[in-house]
C-alpha cells in the first residue's frame, strides 16, 4: 500500500489514538479500583485519600508505558544474546518453557486485557518504525515515543475526568 506512505505521520497518529483510548478506558476502570484499594487500605489501618490512589494508579501505568517503550528501543541483538544464553542449559530451558506456558495461560484467561496490551504494543512498534524512518537515533526515538505515548495516555485520562467528573469521594 504505497498510498499510506504519502500520508505523513499516520503511524504516530495511530499511536496517539491508541493511547488516548487506553487512557480513557483505564480512567473509567480506575474509579472502582481506587474504591476497592481504599477499602482494603482502611482494613490495614492505612489512611490514604482515594484521589491519591487514583493518581498512583495512573503514575504506575505511565511507568509501565515508559518501560514498554524502553523495551521496544533496545537492540534486537541484545535481546537475542540474553535469550540465547538463557537457553543453553537444560534447567534454564525448562524454567523458560514453564514461564512461557504460564504467560500463555494468563493471556488466554484475560484475553481482553491481552489484546489491549498487544494493540498498544503494536502501535508503539509502528511509532518506533516511523520515528526511525524519519532518521532519529535510538535515544531520540525512545524519548519522543515515551513523550507521545505518555502524553496521549494522560490526555485520555484527562478527557475522561473532564467529561465524567469525579463524584465526591470519602
Amino acid at each position: 500500500m504505497p498510498w499510506l506512505k504519502s500520508i505523513p505521520f499516520l503511524s504516530l497518529a495511530l499511536v496517539i489514538v491508541a493511547y488516548v483510548a487506553f487512557g480513557w478506558r483505564l480512567a473509567e476502570a480506575s474509579v472502582p479500583w481506587s474504591t476497592m484499594f481504599h477499602e482494603h487500605l482502611k482494613g490495614w489501618q492505612i489512611e490514604l485519600d482515594q484521589r491519591t490512589i487514583l493518581a498512583l494508579i495512573h503514575i504506575f501505568t505511565l511507568f509501565i508505558i515508559t518501560l514498554t517503550t524502553l523495551a521496544l528501543t533496545t537492540p534486537i541483538t541484545l535481546m537475542t544474546y540474553v535469550v540465547g544464553n538463557w537457553a543453553k542449559s537444560e534447567l534454564r530451558s525448562m524454567v523458560s518453557m514453564v514461564f512461557w506456558c504460564f504467560v500463555f495461560v494468563v493471556a488466554l484467561r484475560w484475553f481482553n486485557y491481552f489484546t489491549s496490551f498487544l494493540l498498544l504494543l503494536a502501535a508503539a512498534i509502528l511509532g518506533r518504525i516511523e520515528l526511525r524512518n524519519l532518521g532519529m537515533g535510538q535515544g531520540q526515538s525512545l524519548l519522543l515515543l515515551a513523550l507521545i505515548c505518555g502524553s496521549a495516555f494522560a490526555g485520555g485520562v484527562y478527557s475522561y475526568f473532564s467529561y465524567y467528573p469525579l463524584p465526591s469521594l470519602n
